[in-house]
């Protein structure tokens, strides 16, 4: 999300004032003074000896970008895993797929919060203007939360599958008649 028109339309934080706007995404901000010379955006990675919230904001849009990566990996394995067991009971396959979701939904969890709490609240200490969440942030919540159902019915569908028919034990009679 480093694109001016990316970081605009879905930033993960948003603030705006009278003599400014800005618009925060994981990996650059984009800045207007309001004074008409225009939108300037500016990477993290670029700005940390001039602005205080860019060391932050870039360490924790970097873990949150591998984590998202990671997350989406869990996820792929969790579909193929639920293809899989499409055609039949694997509790072998059942319990494969709740890790995988169970997975991915804390790896995108713990990317979301550290990406959010560490750039938040440096970005905060810096504006001091009211800021709320963004597009993206607000979207990407939601796409966790979404993976927390897949999650929780991922366990149901294991704690709730039919138990085994009871195997016979041969007895004598049954050994006779054979």
């Amino acid at each position: 999300s480093s694109d001016v028109e990316n970081v605009k339309h879905a930033p993960w934080i948003r603030s705006q004032g009278k003599d400014f706007d800005l618009w925060v995404g994981t990996q650059a901000f984009v800045y207007d003074d309001n004074s008409g010379s225009g939108e300037q955006i500016t990477k993290f990675r670029s700005c940390e000896s001039n602005i205080d919230f860019c060391t932050n904001c870039k360490d924790a849009g970097r873990v949150t970008f591998a984590l998202l990566v990671i997350a989406v990996i869990f996820s792929m394995v969790a579909i193929i895993l639920s293809a899989i067991n499409l055609g039949g009971e694997h509790s072998s396959v059942q319990y494969a797929t709740v890790a995988s979701t169970g997975s991915s939904f804390v790896m995108a969890l713990v990317g979301w919060c550290v990406f959010m709490r560490r750039c938040y609240h440096a970005i905060d200490d810096d504006v001091s203007r009211d800021m709320y969440y963004g597009a993206g942030g607000a979207l990407t919540l939601l796409g966790y939360l979404l993976m927390g159902i897949a999650v929780i019915v991922n366990v149901v569908n294991v704690m709730n599958k039919p138990a085994a028919a009871p195997q016979s034990v041969p007895t004598q009679e049954t050994n006779a008649a054979v």
